[in-house]
């Protein structure tokens, strides 16, 4: 697979792809947090929205707020928690 063909930074996807990788020996066997679905507090909506102002990539501020990765991104973008400042 051609990474640089569909434009993915090669660097991140490894670092992903790590993440993931450790993540799951870590989980010993339970559901890792990662894949746990459910709504958000207003304060891990606010982290979010700090972590993401200070440059944090995606999957570095799920794993800290322990929901997942298209929960930040769909937040980050707009897409949920807007009445939360």
């Amino acid at each position: 697979m051609d990474l640089h063909a569909q434009g993915e930074d090669e660097l991140e996807v490894i670092k992903v792809v790590e993440f993931i990788r450790d993540y799951q020996f870590e989980s010993n066997g339970e559901k890792p947090s990662l894949l746990r679905r459910g709504p958000l507090g207003n304060e891990q909506v606010r982290e979010i929205r700090r972590q993401e102002k200070a440059g944090v990539g995606l999957v570095i501020i799920a794993e800290n707020v322990g929901c997942a990765i298209s929960q930040v991104r769909d937040l980050i973008r707009g897409r949920s928690y807007k009445n939360v400042r």
